[in-house]
């Protein structure tokens, strides 16, 4: 959808002609007017490509919707794809085409390791100069190094020690090492306040070597600190429980720290090598073990990846896995994946490519992997699991919360009989309900903006969530006028605010911008729905909707030409839409649906749950013009046992809500349990790809989203409900 602001058309009469002008693609429409002279409104374009640039005309739905200027501030309403985000789509697009081995941000504290490498001569020199001539360009104001966007001690130490150590071996400019001296001086006490959850992988190890090598250096100061005998004392603790006879023969976690270890053989430590002459990637280690071996394909390893950065070099090199997966889940998580969907499967195909029954890690191909990247397929699970506990890297003795948060994401895609993943949800959520009640939720990963294209990414988030909450406003102004027109609701008891949830619901499961009319015909069906089998049950009186037709009974009468003519409209929208009305679908979906509301009610009560496929009826035929054709027996039965699922579910869930049982207070109980099975059923129904003749795959998650809006209904009370709807609906965001 698109939303241009239009003020005082004069004199519009039969019909006039709209002209709307995108980046991709122009179209022209006429429409018959409605709108009396002078008066302020918007044309609201629907259904228009989201893509790629489109040749020759193209076909756009539209509505002319009048607005109160005091009730819509006209500079809030944005269009959807006007220069600016038009560009930014194209920007984002254009990195996810285009990455290679991936790309981090840079690290003060590698390329200090890196500018520390002598030349090869043995001239007295840095090997690589410009390494050096990073450092000097980035000292912050305060006289640290380290990430400028959030200051995190741990981090800004490391890096500033590390810079001072490398411009203190080649003696150069003096006057910034006095200015990083009086920062470590002044910070390093406040190590021993700020959570461990912060500190860089093998931050004991390796700051007790930079302490001595300042101490080496003249740099005394920093190393004779009271405070460092911690520092001391864990390094210590830590060397201890290391198994070096591990270390040297097969890969570990233990190759990223390499700097901060001593007596090691690099003999038996050069076989564990990449092919491309670093040690698992990282920048420090293998500039560490050039600097000790003057081994030539680390060299060349450090030579390519400085020619590549130019300047300052990140800590790990090459990420093409890593930087795949970080850019899908960015893009899925913000909100933003449908305008990059064969981008996102070119990404996961290349990942897919790299994949064994070992599980993935951040490049290809590596021996040692990491959880955060295997959380795709459930079995390799068990490689990362010790006893009962689930850890990044195997043998890792400290997790973060945004590993574990990865986790329980994982876990929630889970199959009938994966034992696997249900040990990983409660290890999971257990994890990460003790680290919430220490106040312990953030580390480094959630704090630090580790790609460069974050911002990018960010950046179009914020502009497309700004036009999709401008759009759903306007909905939401008119769906109170139809509130206001269909008086039958408010008495049936339907308020206000059961129409703002049902809308609610149906934007935060349906927000694309072009998906209008499912998201409103999904909110006029709820809450129809609810007047309907409010007034079956308090009538307790046959269901027949002719016989209420017929009779004198007013309420009766004036709901069936509430549904009749919600029917009517939404019929002639699909005609416009899609060259066809199916009003005869809609009324035969809703037909079957008021039998069973007829058939409980004699039979002493409605049992809830078969609304759930009458969303999913009405959504579908919306979404394609149609419910599809069920053209097998097999594709039969597969829809009738989506939609027994769905109903029973949100049956159950509805009783849960009805009374007052939440599900995160009630997750051992009978129902909690019958809940989540039918969950995992559902979800192993609904999520394999879809064979041919089989049925559309739109179409089966059209029966996850509906459960999953009741599953929310079920699991929030109404006070955070209403948060969330002030928050998402209403507050722009920042």
């Amino acid at each position: 959808m698109v939303v241009e602001k239009c003020r005082k058309f004069h004199h519009l009469s039969g019909h006039f002609s709209v002209k709307f002008k995108f980046p991709y693609f122009a179209a022209e429409r006429r429409c018959k007017s409605w709108l009396s002279k002078d008066i302020d409104f918007f044309i609201c374009v629907m259904n228009f490509p989201c893509g790629r640039s489109a040749s020759g005309p193209v076909q756009v739905r539209y509505q002319v919707i009048p607005v109160n200027k005091e009730a819509v501030d006209y500079d809030y309403v944005l269009t959807l794809f006007n220069d600016e985000t038009g560009k930014q789509i194209e920007l984002v697009r254009q990195l996810l085409s285009s990455m290679e081995d991936g790309e981090i941000s840079v690290s003060a504290y590698d390329t200090a390791w890196v500018a520390l490498v002598e030349d090869v001569k043995k001239s007295g020199v840095p090997q690589f100069p410009t390494a050096l001539e990073w450092i000097a360009n980035n000292q912050l104001l305060d006289g640290s190094w380290g990430d400028r966007s959030v200051f995190l001690t741990h981090d800004r130490i490391l890096n500033t020690l590390a810079c001072l150590v490398a411009l203190k071996t080649w003696n150069i400019h003096p006057e910034m090492i006095e200015r990083g001296l009086k920062f470590v001086l002044e910070n390093m006490g406040k190590l021993e306040g700020e959570d461990a959850q912060h500190m860089a992988a093998g931050f004991e190890i390796i700051i007790p070597t930079l302490l001595d090598m300042a101490r080496a250096l003249g740099m005394s100061e920093v190393s004779d600190m009271p405070c460092t005998q911690h520092i001391y004392a864990k390094r210590d603790l830590k060397l201890a429980r290391i198994p070096k006879e591990v270390m040297h023969n097969m890969p570990t976690t233990l190759l990223f720290s390499l700097e901060g270890l001593d007596g090691l053989d690099w003999k038996k430590l050069l076989k564990l090598q990449y092919e491309d002459g670093s040690f698992i990637s990282s920048v420090a280690s293998t500039a560490f073990a050039a600097m000790q071996t003057k081994d030539e394909k680390c060299l060349n390893y450090l030579q390519n990846v400085v020619q590549k950065f130019q300047l300052g070099v990140p800590p790990f090199y090459p990420l093409s896995i890593y930087e795949r997966l970080w850019a899908v889940n960015k893009v899925e998580r913000l909100g933003i994946s449908r305008h990059f969907r064969s981008e996102i499967v070119d990404c996961l195909s290349y990942v897919q490519r790299y994949w064994n029954d070992e599980g993935l890690s951040w490049t290809e191909p590596s021996p040692v992997k990491e959880l955060d990247s295997t959380v795709i397929f459930h079995d390799v699970l068990r490689i990362f699991k010790n006893g009962g506990e689930f850890a990044c890297f195997v043998g890792q003795m400290l997790e973060g919360p945004s590993m574990m948060f990865n986790l329980y994401r994982t876990s929630q895609v889970q199959f009938p009989g994966e034992a696997i993943l249900e040990e990983a949800k409660r290890f999971s959520f257990e994890f990460l309900r003790s680290q919430q009640a220490c106040d312990e939720i953030l580390d480094k990963w959630m704090i630090l903006k580790d790609l460069p294209a974050n911002n990018k990414y960010l950046e179009l988030a914020k502009m497309d969530y700004s036009n999709c909450q401008a759009i759903h406003c306007l909905e939401w102004e008119a769906l109170q006028k139809w509130y206001a027109e269909n008086k039958i609701l408010r008495a049936s008891g339907i308020r206000r605010r059961n129409l703002l949830v049902a809308y609610y619901l149906a934007a935060a499961s349906i927000f694309e911008p072009e998906r209008c009319m499912e998201r409103v015909a999904w909110a006029k069906s709820s809450v129809l729905i609810e007047s309907i089998i409010c007034y079956f049950q308090s009538n307790k009186s046959s269901g027949d909707m002719c016989k209420i037709y017929s009779n004198q009974d007013d309420f009766g009468r004036e709901l069936v030409y509430s549904l009749v003519r919600f029917l009517h409209e939404l019929s002639v929208e699909l005609q416009a839409a899609y060259g066809t009305g199916s009003l005869a679908q809609l009324g035969q979906a809703w037909g079957r649906w008021l039998l069973t509301v007829d058939n409980g009610t004699e039979a002493g009560g409605y049992m809830h749950g078969e609304e759930a496929a009458l969303l999913v009826q009405t959504i579908n035929i919306c979404t394609r013009g149609t419910c599809g054709a069920l053209s097998s027996i097999s594709s039969r039965c597969l829809y009738a046992e989506l939609s027994s699922i769905a109903t029973k579910l949100c049956a159950q869930l509805r009783q849960c809500r009805n009374q007052q049982v939440r599900m995160c207070k009630d997750g051992e109980s009978k129902v909690s349990k019958q809940i989540d099975s039918g969950m995992k059923l559902l979800v192993q129904l609904v999520l394999p790809n879809t064979p041919s003749g089989d049925v559309d795959a739109g179409v089966k998650q059209t029966f996850l989203t509906v459960a999953k809006s009741f599953y929310y209904a079920a699991y929030f009370d109404p006070i955070t409900i209403d948060g969330h709807i002030a928050k998402i609906l209403f507050e722009p965001v920042e």
